[in-house]
């Protein structure tokens, strides 16, 4: 697998803003042996791979289960959030100012 760093622009001109691409490093090439290592966090795997950019978080949201599906919720100033994946969806809600009524959202999903 070949994996390349790049630092993501964000540009403006006039009233109109596009995404760019810019390296300023070269490139991390990384060919892991992912059926043979085992590690207790992202960074420890980064380690390995002598790839030491900042880029594993240390927390990781609360996950809630519904549908099968893993949400993970998380705050953001005085609202409540979730984040999720089905397959190669991805899905988000953002806003509720309660946690129950974000799982009220989320459960409602899958109700048929």
């Amino acid at each position: 697998m070949d994996t390349t760093y790049w630092a993501q622009l964000l540009s403006g001109e006039k009233e109109t803003f596009s995404f760019g691409y810019s390296s300023n490093e070269p490139s991390v090439t990384a060919s892991p042996p992912w059926n043979t290592k085992k590690f207790t966090n992202l960074q420890s795997a980064l380690n390995v791979y002598e790839i030491s950019h900042r880029i594993a978080p240390k927390y990781i949201p609360e996950v809630y289960e519904s549908g099968g599906i893993s949400h993970y919720i998380m705050t953001n100033m005085d609202s409540y959030a979730a984040a999720w994946t089905n397959g190669s969806l991805e899905g988000g809600i953002f806003g509720p100012k309660t946690k129950n009524d974000l799982l009220k959202m989320i459960d409602s999903i899958y109700k048929e």
